[in-house]
């Protein structure tokens, strides 16, 4: 089995997503925003862990847990394992975005899921901002 391509796919999504985080925290650090001080507790333990490593190491583990979360739902998705039946990371055949999210922007959202369907709803409509600082 040549992975060759699994390899270079990897190493392209790692660098997108150290790059990702990186311009994130920036953004973080820098920015003064009314959402931004609400989420002070947070912002301060981040100074805090990059004061306790390095800047670089925040980042590198941050791209590394999420590249192995990204990685896990791909593979419950190729595998038929998610719970609800709908791809997380997977657009549906003919789609560029997940199929969760395609689901929820027709308003599909299965009745077991436990979530505040309206807060979904205003925010894919942009009525209230994503709180993802």
């Amino acid at each position: 089995m040549n992975t060759n391509t699994l390899k270079k796919f990897a190493q392209q999504a790692r660098r997108k997503l150290l790059e990702q985080i990186e311009a994130k925290l920036d953004m973080v650090l820098t920015t003064d925003s009314a959402e931004l001080r609400e989420k002070s507790a947070q912002i301060s333990k981040l100074r805090e862990a990059i004061n306790n490593t390095s800047r670089e190491q925040v980042i590198e583990k941050v791209a590394y847990t999420w590249f192995n979360r990204l990685m896990a739902l791909r593979f419950m998705d190729a595998n038929d394992y998610q719970p609800t039946g709908i791809s997380i990371v997977t657009p549906r055949e003919g789609y560029t975005t997940p199929e969760i999210l395609e689901e929820a922007k027709q308003g599909m959202i299965p009745d077991d899921l436990q979530v505040k369907r309206q807060h979904i709803f205003d925010v894919l409509d942009g009525k209230i901002p994503a709180s993802n600082p």
